[in-house]
Protein backbone atom coordinates (compact mmCIF):
# COMPACT_ATOMS: atom_id res chain seq x y z
CA UNK A 1 0.00 0.00 0.00
CA UNK A 2 1.41 3.52 -0.71
CA UNK A 3 -0.39 6.57 0.42
CA UNK A 4 0.08 9.91 -0.91
CA UNK A 5 2.17 8.57 -3.95
CA UNK A 6 2.31 12.13 -5.90
CA UNK A 7 4.55 13.15 -3.45
CA UNK A 8 7.21 9.30 -3.99
CA UNK A 9 9.85 10.08 -5.97
CA UNK A 10 10.17 8.40 -9.40
CA UNK A 11 12.56 5.61 -8.47
CA UNK A 12 10.20 4.33 -5.77
CA UNK A 13 7.26 4.52 -8.36
CA UNK A 14 9.29 2.37 -11.18
CA UNK A 15 10.02 -0.25 -8.10
CA UNK A 16 5.53 -0.44 -7.55
CA UNK A 17 5.41 -0.64 -11.21
CA UNK A 18 8.13 -3.09 -11.27
CA UNK A 19 6.86 -5.65 -8.50
CA UNK A 20 2.92 -4.83 -9.44
CA UNK A 21 4.14 -6.05 -12.90
CA UNK A 22 5.83 -9.32 -11.58
CA UNK A 23 3.14 -10.30 -9.52
CA UNK A 24 0.36 -9.51 -11.52
CA UNK A 25 -0.17 -13.30 -11.73
CA UNK A 26 -0.14 -14.15 -8.19
CA UNK A 27 -2.36 -13.65 -5.37
CA UNK A 28 -2.09 -10.10 -4.20
CA UNK A 29 -2.92 -6.44 -4.48
CA UNK A 30 -1.51 -3.34 -4.38
CA UNK A 31 -3.35 0.03 -3.55
CA UNK A 32 -1.42 3.24 -4.56
CA UNK A 33 -3.69 6.24 -3.66
CA UNK A 34 -2.74 9.53 -5.23
CA UNK A 35 -4.85 12.92 -5.17
CA UNK A 36 -5.98 13.85 -8.14
CA UNK A 37 -4.52 16.89 -10.13
CA UNK A 38 -1.05 16.54 -8.31
CA UNK A 39 0.91 16.75 -11.44
CA UNK A 40 2.64 13.07 -11.14
CA UNK A 41 1.16 10.28 -13.06
CA UNK A 42 1.30 6.74 -11.41
CA UNK A 43 -0.49 5.17 -13.63
CA UNK A 44 1.37 1.57 -14.82
CA UNK A 45 0.49 -0.49 -17.83
CA UNK A 46 -1.58 -3.46 -17.05
CA UNK A 47 -2.65 -1.94 -13.63
CA UNK A 48 -6.42 -1.31 -13.31
CA UNK A 49 -7.37 2.02 -12.40
CA UNK A 50 -10.52 2.36 -9.87
CA UNK A 51 -11.38 6.48 -9.37
CA UNK A 52 -13.09 7.10 -6.33
CA UNK A 53 -15.41 9.78 -6.01
CA UNK A 54 -16.46 12.06 -2.76
CA UNK A 55 -19.16 10.87 -0.22
CA UNK A 56 -22.43 12.29 -1.22
CA UNK A 57 -23.81 15.11 0.89
CA UNK A 58 -26.37 12.66 2.48
CA UNK A 59 -23.78 9.73 3.64
CA UNK A 60 -22.08 12.73 4.79
CA UNK A 61 -24.77 14.15 7.06
CA UNK A 62 -24.96 10.43 8.31
CA UNK A 63 -20.89 10.23 9.39
CA UNK A 64 -21.69 13.44 11.06
CA UNK A 65 -24.67 12.37 12.72
CA UNK A 66 -23.41 9.20 13.97
CA UNK A 67 -19.65 10.78 15.49
CA UNK A 68 -21.33 13.78 16.66
CA UNK A 69 -25.67 13.38 17.30
CA UNK A 70 -27.39 16.51 18.37
CA UNK A 71 -24.27 18.34 19.62
CA UNK A 72 -23.99 19.30 16.02
CA UNK A 73 -26.11 22.43 14.99
CA UNK A 74 -28.05 21.61 11.56
CA UNK A 75 -26.44 24.55 10.63
CA UNK A 76 -22.93 23.45 11.48
CA UNK A 77 -23.61 20.40 9.98
CA UNK A 78 -24.55 21.77 7.03
CA UNK A 79 -21.29 23.85 6.44
CA UNK A 80 -19.39 20.76 7.22
CA UNK A 81 -20.99 18.60 4.77
CA UNK A 82 -20.55 21.02 2.05
CA UNK A 83 -16.79 22.50 2.90
CA UNK A 84 -15.78 18.71 3.01
CA UNK A 85 -17.34 18.32 -0.41
CA UNK A 86 -17.27 14.40 -0.26
CA UNK A 87 -14.20 13.99 2.30
CA UNK A 88 -14.89 11.33 4.73
CA UNK A 89 -11.54 12.08 6.78
CA UNK A 90 -12.33 16.11 6.55
CA UNK A 91 -15.99 15.02 8.55
CA UNK A 92 -13.69 12.81 10.74
CA UNK A 93 -11.08 15.71 11.67
CA UNK A 94 -12.18 18.71 11.40
CA UNK A 95 -15.54 19.16 13.97
CA UNK A 96 -12.57 18.46 16.39
CA UNK A 97 -10.78 21.67 15.27
CA UNK A 98 -13.82 23.93 16.44
CA UNK A 99 -15.00 24.78 20.12
CA UNK A 100 -17.97 23.25 21.99
CA UNK A 101 -20.02 26.40 21.57
CA UNK A 102 -19.47 26.36 17.55
CA UNK A 103 -20.30 22.74 17.49
CA UNK A 104 -23.76 23.72 18.99
CA UNK A 105 -23.87 26.96 16.68
CA UNK A 106 -23.68 29.48 19.27
CA UNK A 107 -20.86 31.19 17.86
CA UNK A 108 -20.42 31.47 14.14
CA UNK A 109 -17.30 28.55 13.04
CA UNK A 110 -14.01 30.15 11.29
CA UNK A 111 -14.55 31.11 8.09
CA UNK A 112 -13.80 29.43 5.78
CA UNK A 113 -13.57 25.77 7.41
CA UNK A 114 -10.04 24.51 7.76
CA UNK A 115 -9.83 22.14 4.96
CA UNK A 116 -7.95 20.48 1.95
CA UNK A 117 -4.26 21.95 2.51
CA UNK A 118 -5.56 22.93 6.52
CA UNK A 119 -6.12 19.28 6.97
CA UNK A 120 -2.20 19.09 7.47
CA UNK A 121 -2.03 21.44 10.15
CA UNK A 122 -5.17 19.69 11.65
CA UNK A 123 -3.17 16.78 12.24
CA UNK A 124 -0.28 18.31 13.70
CA UNK A 125 -2.04 20.58 15.66
CA UNK A 126 -4.04 17.08 16.94
CA UNK A 127 -0.34 15.50 16.87
CA UNK A 128 1.61 18.36 19.17
CA UNK A 129 -1.48 17.93 22.14
CA UNK A 130 -0.48 14.36 22.45
CA UNK A 131 1.81 13.51 25.80
CA UNK A 132 5.47 13.27 24.21
CA UNK A 133 5.38 9.36 25.16
CA UNK A 134 2.49 9.35 22.32
CA UNK A 135 4.24 11.29 19.62
CA UNK A 136 7.20 9.33 19.31
CA UNK A 137 4.29 6.21 19.18
CA UNK A 138 2.64 8.31 16.21
CA UNK A 139 6.03 8.45 14.84
CA UNK A 140 7.00 4.76 14.94
CA UNK A 141 3.61 3.97 13.33
CA UNK A 142 4.00 6.30 10.75
CA UNK A 143 7.28 4.97 9.24
CA UNK A 144 6.61 1.74 10.22
CA UNK A 145 6.37 -0.44 7.06
CA UNK A 146 3.54 -3.31 8.47
CA UNK A 147 0.80 -2.56 10.67
CA UNK A 148 0.90 -2.33 14.13
CA UNK A 149 -2.14 -5.36 14.25
CA UNK A 150 -4.93 -5.28 16.54
CA UNK A 151 -2.81 -3.77 19.57
CA UNK A 152 -4.66 -0.80 20.92
CA UNK A 153 -2.95 2.00 21.63
CA UNK A 154 -4.40 3.99 24.89
CA UNK A 155 -3.99 7.94 23.93
CA UNK A 156 -6.12 8.59 26.93
CA UNK A 157 -3.82 6.93 29.56
CA UNK A 158 -0.60 7.15 27.39
CA UNK A 159 -0.33 3.27 27.19
CA UNK A 160 2.13 2.11 24.38
CA UNK A 161 4.02 -0.56 25.59
CA UNK A 162 3.09 -3.10 22.78
CA UNK A 163 3.85 -0.63 20.03
CA UNK A 164 6.89 0.21 21.96
CA UNK A 165 8.01 -3.39 22.13
CA UNK A 166 7.53 -4.28 18.38
CA UNK A 167 9.45 -1.20 17.66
Amino acid sequence: MLVDAQWADEPSLDVIRFVARRVANEPTAFLVAVREREGRDTDAPGMPVLDLAGLEPEDGTAILDEEWGTTLAPAVRAALVRAANGNPLALHEVPRTLSQKERAGLLPPPEPLPLVGDLERVYRAAINRLLPEMKTVALVCAAATVAVGTERIDDQRGTYSSVERSA
